[in-house]
């Protein structure tokens, strides 16, 4: 019977020595790459302080888009400003970074059915 015994300690105590060692050779898990989204519909409303605007999705949630000094603008392939491409009622493309700040904001303009390039 001692036997036995002995051979359970054994037992456990390798499966504890394997426990440890596999918490200690865990391989890390990289984080997490969001890429780019975008946020297409027509603007609802613009922020009195300029810094965001509520885009309504032709489906889904409103989406409130934050801009920066970093934001690019345009009309068509042409760089422009947010006065003049942030309007309420004007359909837009904006592309957001991870932190749902836009890097771009895209008004189509070009008459339907041409190619804007």
């Amino acid at each position: 019977m001692n036997k036995v015994l002995v051979q359970i300690r054994m037992m456990a105590l390798v499966a504890l020595c394997l426990m440890v060692l596999s918490g200690s050779t865990a391989v890390a898990k990289p984080d997490l790459v969001v890429e780019d989204t975008t946020a297409t519909g027509t603007i609802k409303s613009i922020a009195d302080d300029g810094g965001s605007f509520v885009v309504k999705p032709a489906q889904g949630a409103e989406v409130t888009v934050k801009v920066n000094a970093s934001t690019k603008y345009k009309i068509d392939a042409n760089d422009s400003n947010f006065a003049e491409v942030v309007k309420v009622g004007r359909s837009v493309v904006a592309t957001l970074n991870a932190d749902g700040v836009a890097t771009e904001v895209v008004v189509r303009e070009g008459r339907k059915g041409a190619i804007i390039r």
